[in-house]
């Protein structure tokens, strides 16, 4: 009632503020309404007013008065107004209101006034502006005092239901406040409550649907906006039961829209068959690798299903059951596993229509499978669904033992090899399997590189490699397991360390969900990082060239460069700032022109040390001569024999001069030339940059300063056909066979900015 009360200061108000007087002819011909029964009529010419009356005699209520219509963009705007007439035939307004101007949905008007004495009410309704009409558009009126009583408010006046019965009893909310009872009597069976709302269009009313026990305990409420139809589906022991319909809110009525009770017993469904543990069905699994195949439904509210899983003796290894869980139309289900003492060992909420389920769960000794409706499920249907169990007998040493490798204490030792014949076996083979190992890098006064792969079949487990060392390195993840086999890899640098360190490796699920009998391999590797570049076979470009060397492990730090990936990824690189500077470049004055000036480095070598390994030289642009305007013309060679690593190479120049660059063409600060090995076949690389017939690549004094070239290996993204490169392409290594031997030249040009076109 406070809301109620809240709008009558307001509508004194309006009588105190707001004053006129119909015309009395107008008025004495007003059509007489009565409450709770609905009026209709239209405007039917420009000007039209239609008028109503109502004696009010009940005081201290509020008289509410509805107006609505059912038509989509209506002509009329429709204008209601009150008006209270004194014992002197002086009329007043008491309050207007009126649709807003050209809407597109139907009228919806809703007036309060507070009768605080026996009186005569008019009600006007016409167009807003009297300049539209619409003999058409019906609108309908409706009025009544909030909170009426119509004797079925209560449990005690609560109108009986027959359950089953070929009619089933029509009602309205047909006041504010209004609240429906109903009670029916249970013979300990399955009911559905159906409450099928005919709503007239643009009402206000939201129904609510409860139902209660003879002890006035709530078993279940409904409510929604714009639903039409409720279904309360419960088992309900022999008693008495009660079904209150309300608007939710209870401040609005609609006597136009009218809403049906009725009961129904279900039929063909079971009823506490299986709703304990203790009256679980049988779900006995004879054989290993057995599929046993569960088509059942969940077929009222509290209804639960519990199965007895049974499994077979004497596993070779350990046991792991398979569930696959489906289920069609739109219900969700609760899905769990639990032990003898209810614990539960897994639990799934599932929506019908999804795929199928599958999760592999190890059990120690023989478990119950239960389906239920999910949390916040508003049962209104029976939900059928099909459960696959099959139990697996798994053998995997590392999960023999108790707990086996599952932590990083337990963590088993690795040891690192080349060879792939003597790779780990391992299995990811229930849910929340994590099989963890160590791998102990010995004292080492240089850096080192480790090397990390895992191989596996097609599988549903979705393979993630963790790799940490005093914090986590680096993160691996097939998501693609179930079509694609698995085929991981990664290295990292090791730095040196004068005591031995453990790296731990962890493989497992990447959602901790999944688990196959299949094996995986998992192998690691240690590196080093070679002193000396292998001899060059006659005919290769650089060969017979004196050749500098730029190592990871033994070249000093010199500078660094930040490189931006993206907003918000970063990396740092050393940088080398002798092999391109100017003083070590041979110098042809006159060549290859009168005027200019050829300047050729020295041949440069080296290797992807590790995966994302990038190797950066910094060359300082600045003009031979004291020239104002000047450019450059820049050749770029690069060579390596075949291998899995596809060197490419990208000139930066450092535009903002703060030794920070962005991967990437657009931009200030990203690359402005790249060339190298492009394609996935390993193919030998001999490639000039620009070839005859290319356009020419320079900088010139607007550019003047660092700038910078890079060589990194090309990740391959798109196989030969145009498709996602399944196979992984960030490559490294090719220590002893195929270094990348690189070479700059340039050719001054002075007294120009820049070539003609």
């Amino acid at each position: 009632m406070r809301r109620l009360y809240g709008i009558i200061p307001f509508l004194l108000l309006l009588v105190v503020s707001c004053s006129s007087s119909p015309s009395d002819s107008a008025a004495a011909g007003a059509e007489e309404l009565t409450l709770r029964t609905r009026t209709t009529g239209a405007i039917s010419s420009v000007g039209d007013v239609k008028w109503y009356h109502f004696r009010a005699v009940e005081t201290n209520r509020v008289l509410q008065v509805r107006c609505m219509s059912d038509t989509l963009r209506p002509d009329v705007d429709l204008l209601v107004t009150l008006y209270q007439q004194d014992g002197q035939g002086e009329r007043t307004v008491i309050y207007g209101c009126h649709a807003p101007e050209d809407a597109t949905n139907p009228a919806n008007l809703t007036l309060n006034a507070f009768i605080d004495a026996p009186k005569d009410i008019y009600i006007a309704v016409r167009d807003f502006k009297d300049d539209e009409a619409a003999a058409d558009e019906r609108y309908y009126l409706t009025l009544d005092y909030a909170g009426s009583a119509d004797g079925d408010d209560s449990f005690g006046q609560a109108t009986t239901l027959s359950p089953g019965a070929a009619t089933c009893p029509v009602n309205t909310i047909g006041h504010v406040l209004d609240t429906d009872c109903y009670r029916f009597t249970s013979t300990d069976r399955i009911y559905d409550v159906a409450v099928g709302f005919n709503a007239f269009s643009g009402t206000q009313v939201q129904l609510q649907v409860m139902l209660y026990d003879a002890n006035g305990t709530l078993l279940e409420s409904q409510t929604g906006a714009g639903v039409r139809n409720f279904h309360l589906v419960h088992h309900l022991a022999a008693g008495e039961y009660y079904v209150l319909v309300s608007d939710y809110g209870k401040d609005h009525f609609d006597n136009a829209s009218t809403y049906q009770v009725c009961i129904n017993p279900q039929s063909g469904t079971e009823s506490f068959e299986n709703d304990t543990l203790g009256l679980a069905s049988p779900a006995d699994l004879v054989d290993y690798g057995q599929t046993l195949v569960i088509n059942a439904s969940l077929d009222y509210r509290e209804d639960r299903d519990y199965y007895e899983v049974t499994t077979p003796l004497f596993p070779d290894g350990f046991k792991v059951l398979s569930v696959e869980f489906s289920a069609s139309g739109t219900g969700a289900y609760q899905v769990s596993l639990v032990d003898v003492d209810s614990v539960p060992l897994m639990t799934h909420t599932y929506s019908a229509g999804s795929a199928p389920y599958t999760t592999q769960v190890r059990i120690d000794e023989d478990c119950f499978l239960l389906v239920q409706p999910a949390t916040g499920e508003r049962f209104g249907q029976a939900l059928p669904y099909r459960v696959a169990l099959t139990v697996h007998d798994v053998e995997d040493d590392a999960d023999m033992a108790p707990g086996g490798n599952d932590t990083i204490q337990t963590a088993d030792p690795i040891t690192p090899t080349a060879n792939p014949s003597l790779a780990t076996p391992g299995k990811i083979s229930f849910r929340g399997d994590a099989d963890w190992y160590a791998v102990t890098v010995p004292a080492h006064d240089r850096p080192l590189v480790l090397e990390v792969y895992l191989q596996a079949p097609v599988s549903p487990v979705e393979y993630t490699v963790g790799i940490m060392g005093t914090q986590l390195l680096k993160t691996l993840t097939n998501q693609r397991s179930a079509t694609v086999p698995t085929n991981l890899k990664t290295s990292l640098i090791i730095p040196a360390n004068s005591a031995q360190a453990v790296y731990s490796i962890k493989v497992s699920d990447y959602q901790d969900d999944e688990g196959a009998d299949v094996a995986y391999a998992l192998r690691v590797d240690l590196k080093d990082i070679p002193d000396a570049l292998p001899a060059l076979s006659p005919g290769a470009p650089p060969h017979g060239w004196t050749i500098r060397y730029f190592n990871e492990a033994s070249s000093p730090v010199q500078s660094s460069i930040t490189l931006e990936y993206n907003s918000v990824l970063r990396r740092s690189f050393d940088v080398d700032t002798t092999m391109l500077d100017f003083a070590q470049a041979v110098v042809q004055t006159g060549t290859p022109g009168p005027g200019l000036t050829t300047l050729t480095f020295g041949w440069i070598a080296g290797y992807v040390d590790y995966q994302g390994d990038q190797d950066w030289y910094m060359i300082d642009i600045q003009p031979q001569d004291d020239s104002a305007d000047w450019y450059y013309e820049i050749f770029v060679d690069i060579y390596a024999a075949a291998s899995d690593v596809e060197y490419i190479w990208k000139f930066y120049p450092d535009r903002n001069d703060n030794a920070v660059v962005a991967d990437r063409t657009s931009g200030y600060d990203g690359f402005i030339a790249s060339a190298g090995d492009l394609t996935i076949a390993a193919d030998t690389l001999n490639m000039r940059t620009p070839s005859a017939g290319q356009g020419m690549f320079w900088v010139g004094d607007p550019w003047q300063g660092p700038a910078y070239f890079s060589i990194s290996d090309f990740n391959y993204l798109l196989d030969a056909g145009g498709n996602d490169n399944t196979e992984p392409d960030e490559d490294w290594g090719a220590y002893g066979t195929a270094p990348y031997y690189f070479r700059v030249t340039l050719i001054y040009h002075p007294g120009v900015s820049y070539p003609e076109p």
